[in-house]
């Protein structure tokens, strides 16, 4: 049987929608890897909504209203982690400091965690929004219309990525570069989906846009956690001990910046207009 994008763009929502409420009765599991989980499955449910028009504007609202709430939970983890890996056992800073840092970031997100069961619990909210949304997907009917609306909203998806792109030539500091992921990770989402439209045209940038967001993910970790390190606990380190700090994550950003570059200028070798017409003619194969 020929896969349509109505069934293919119904199972996928299928699929993550069923992952979001796995996750959120997996008892078993760690709450900081509930949390990334249902987070990433909501980033490609918000994607892949866009897809069908307007008929989801509110659900894709809700949905990153719920991530919203989850993101302080994942920060202060990856605050930990990313702590924990440039510092521990590497003598940049004194022992005693990287541990009374590493405590207290501990401290932190066991306290977040609490957000997740605590008086409001969160996951009872998430489970309840997917598990309604999931009788929807099932419930979804055929749209011919779809190829129009999936053809127009991977052009905007594009033509976004595309001019965060251009800003970023201009100003490549870890905001900026974050704007740009958040606009390339849609992108790649989408591209996922479309594999079969042409699968090695889109296969090849799936692979290219995942390598790029993770780079960019890993700078945007490092500022994270830096800006917190520097808003909340400065007074736990000595002035020489800060420009220590300061001079890593500075260096860990150029490093990011020297690898990202190329690989960003390779991705955006077609310019939107270009990218619009190669689009249209997949669309078109497709369907004859």
């Amino acid at each position: 049987m020929v896969q349509t994008i109505e069934n293919i763009l119904r199972n996928s929502l299928l699929k993550h929608a069923n992952k979001v409420i796995y996750f959120c009765d997996a008892g078993n599991i760690s709450g900081n890897v509930a949390v990334h989980e249902i987070r990433k499955s909501f980033k490609r449910l918000r994607a892949w909504l866009l897809l069908c028009g307007d008929m989801y504007t509110q659900k894709i609202a809700e949905l990153k209203e719920l991530g919203k709430q989850l993101a302080p939970i994942r920060e202060s983890y990856v605050n930990l982690i990313t702590f924990e890996k440039h510092f521990t056992n590497k003598q940049l800073l004194p022992d005693r400091k990287v541990k009374l840092m590493l405590e207290i970031l501990s401290a932190e997100n066991r306290e977040k965690l609490l957000l997740l069961t605590g008086e409001n619990n969160l996951l009872n909210s998430i489970r309840n929004s997917v598990t309604e949304f999931d009788k929807e997907i099932t419930a979804l009917k055929e749209n011919n219309l779809y190829n129009k609306q999936i053809e127009s909203q991977l052009q905007i998806s594009y033509l976004l990525s595309y001019n965060s792109f251009l800003s970023v030539l201009e100003n490549s500091d870890s905001r900026n570069l974050h704007k740009l992921r958040i606009k390339m990770k849609k992108l790649w989402y989408q591209f996922e989906l479309m594999k079969f439209l042409n699968p090695k045209y889109f296969a090849t940038k799936s692979r290219q846009l995942n390598d790029i967001t993770e780079s960019l993910g890993t700078d945007h970790d490092n500022f994270i956690m830096w800006r917190h390190i520097h808003k909340n606990h400065a007074p736990c380190f000595e002035k020489e001990e800060l420009t220590v700090f300061d001079n890593l994550i500075g260096h860990q950003h150029e490093l990011a910046l020297s690898g990202i570059m190329p690989k960003l200028k390779q991705i955006f070798t077609e310019e939107p207009e270009e990218f619009n017409k190669r689009l249209e003619g997949y669309i078109k194969e497709s369907i004859n």
